[in-house]
Formats: structure tokens, C-alpha cells, sequence
């Protein structure tokens, strides 16, 4: 089991915007909506992806800045 810290513009942005518009959200907001959501944040990361046997299986979003933090979305 890891645990992985998302960072915008990178590959584990990519898989965690998959896994949240595949698995995670039952509105069928899609793709977009969730790169919108977190291109808003004005930290530099996005939260955390749990990789099990070589697959995504979970993540913790965070929005905020660099003074406030706050959980986005919890997915497991």
C-alpha cells in the first residue's frame, strides 16, 4: 500500500480526476468539473491517491491556500 501526495500538473492529477469522475462521483459531473474544483487551489497540491497492488483506489482532496486547508472530497 502506498500513499501518494497529487500535485497539480502531474501524472497522479491525471489518475486522480479519473478516479473521482469514474468512481467517486454519482452526479456525472465529469472531468472538467473536477479540474475546475482544484485549478481553483492556491496550494500546489491537491491531496493524497492510495495505490494498492498497482491500482488507484482511493483519495483525499483538499481545496484552500496557504493559510487554510480543508477536505474537498474522500474516496476510498
Amino acid at each position: 500500500m502506498e500513499v501518494l501526495k497529487v500535485k497539480k500538473k502531474s501524472k497522479l492529477y491525471d489518475y486522480a480526476i479519473d478516479l473521482l469522475s469514474n468512481n467517486y462521483d454519482w452526479k456525472n459531473r465529469g472531468k472538467e468539473y473536477w479540474k475546475k474544483r482544484y485549478n481553483k487551489n492556491q496550494i500546489d497540491f491537491i491531496g493524497y491517491i492510495l495505490k494498492i497492488d498497482n491500482k488507484y483506489v482511493g483519495f483525499v482532496g483538499f481545496v484552500g491556500n496557504k493559510d487554510t486547508i480543508g477536505l474537498s472530497v474522500w474516496y476510498v
